[in-house]
């Protein structure tokens, strides 16, 4: 099992007994790789593993197909799905044919962005670092908020709404007096009851 986590990356816990009892690893997933995101694994039908996830020390940008066929003790395969700044949350399939289809989002908080995307490729795709096919696709927008009336409306508006989302749990955490007494301050010509 492998997990995202916030000390050092790729967390993984070892089960020898289907799972029944766990062993968390010392070191993580792999060593080549180990960025604290969001990422996207599986196993392909050719047996080799693959791994979609932000190659970038930090942040959220180069959103990369690696491909390992030492069950992830290297990344000798890459392709950049994604240069830009802001995707991240990758999930995919592999189609019978051998496709990989995989889903992304780019922008979540970012206005005129919040979209959706989509990428299909190969493996021998990966393996050239290069599309080799007409069929492969890369950055192809599903859907977009803005589009559909929806998501951030302005610039700085993500930052508004978290400001106050923030003032709103620093009340929430005032006890039932204070509270009272802050809105009579408030609105001093109130009666009380």
């Amino acid at each position: 099992m492998v997990v995202r986590a916030a000390r050092y990356g790729l967390a993984q816990a070892v089960s020898t007994d289907a799972g029944k009892t766990w062993r968390e690893e010392d070191t993580p997933f792999t060593k080549s790789f180990n960025v604290n995101t969001r990422f996207f694994l599986r196993k392909l039908a050719s047996g080799n593993l693959l791994l979609v996830a932000n190659d970038t020390p930090k942040g959220r940008a180069n959103m990369t197909a690696m491909l390992s066929a030492d069950d992830g003790r290297t990344w000798p395969w890459k392709l950049v799905l994604d240069e830009r700044e802001s995707v991240s949350y990758p999930d995919g399939t592999q189609a019978p044919d051998g496709s990989i289809y995989l889903i992304y989002d780019r922008g979540r908080y970012l206005f005129d962005a919040q979209e959706i995307l989509m990428a299909k490729f190969t493996e021998a795709d990966i393996k050239a670092g290069t599309s080799l096919g007409d069929t492969s696709r890369f950055k192809q927008q599903v859907s977009k908020l803005k589009d559909e009336g929806g998501g951030v409306r302005f610039s700085g508006e993500t930052q508004e709404i978290l400001a106050e989302w923030e003032r709103i749990k620093a009340v929430g955490t005032k006890d039932a007096a204070t509270r009272r007494e802050e809105s009579e301050r408030a609105e001093p010509g109130r009666t009380k009851k």
